[in-house]
């Protein structure tokens, strides 16, 4: 039957004492005796792996660690004292390692909130009737970002490292008259501080449920839809990110794609004036 080694789960037999699997030991042994060898039972183990985002471990390092923990039961060597990177505060497990009951492969992420320096959302500029949207993109977090605000975006590229993608869309300018409210509302954007997602969305229903139930942050109005709009802006979700969990994109070639790769397309969240 060969070698029964570590983290894998059988029976084997050996002749060392308090054997547990920790060393590779012989399954069988063709023309021996095994009248001073015992039958054992290897666990089930499961490899738990611990990221940091926007910090460092307690030793300056950021490559994720990990350990071997026993199918039941819970991780024994979880990261403390980690320490937040400049530009960053805060700091949480996205779940309690200490609580939680291992029954698979397991990553927990301890995560950083960027601080802001700047007002949560930024008034526009506009352009006419219209509003220039920028889009953004953050690899650690892989976050798309939205903003009208033309600093909100510089300070974002510039400080913080995000990565400036181009124009998302036209959206229309802050209505000024009663007719306007007919067809422009306003799109509200919110923030999760668990998780340092930002979410958008028109729907005042959906906006209380998050701030009321799930705990989210209103930031405001980021920028306005138009009912009457010649853009549609599609909105997809993907169930395995903590940030950047939603998409937003003019692109329907773009979103198309994005379905094809395992997304759940939402269909049209909103129109805009005019795709970027």
């Amino acid at each position: 039957l060969g070698l029964v080694k570590n983290d894998i789960a059988g029976t084997g037999w050996t002749n060392m004492e308090d054997t547990g699997g920790e060393t590779p030991i012989e399954a069988s042994s063709t023309g021996r005796s095994l009248d001073n060898y015992k039958k054992v039972q290897f666990p089930e183990t499961y490899k738990v792996t611990y990221k940091v985002v926007g910090g460092t471990w307690s030793d300056g390092s950021t490559q994720d660690k990990t350990e071997t923990v026993i199918r039941g039961l819970k991780p024994a060597k979880v990261p403390a004292g980690m320490k937040a990177a400049s530009g960053y505060t805060g700091g949480s497990w996205d779940k309690n390692p200490a609580d939680t009951t291992i029954t698979g492969e397991t990553t927990f992420t301890y995560r950083y909130t960027p601080k802001q320096e700047t007002p949560a959302v930024e008034p526009a500029v506009e352009e006419g009737d219209t509003v220039t949207v920028y889009r953004l993109y953050y690899a650690a977090t892989r976050e798309h970002f939205y903003t009208a605000g033309l600093h909100e975006k510089n300070t974002l590229v510039k400080k913080y490292g995000w990565i400036y993608e181009g124009i998302a869309w036209k959206s229309p300018a802050e209505l000024k008259t009663d007719k306007e409210k007919e067809t422009i509302k306003p799109v509200y954007r919110l923030f999760n501080p668990f998780t340092t997602d930002h979410h958008y969305t028109d729907s005042l229903h959906e906006k209380y449920t998050l701030v009321q139930k799930y705990g989210w942050i209103d930031e405001g109005i980021a920028f306005y839809a138009n009912t009457k709009g010649k853009a549609p802006v599609y909105r997809l979700w993907n169930a395995g990110l903590l940030t950047g969990a939603h998409h937003f994109t003019t692109s329907k070639y773009e979103y198309d794609v994005l379905v094809s790769r395992g997304w759940v397309g939402e269909n049209e969240a909103f129109k805009v004036n005019a795709e970027g």
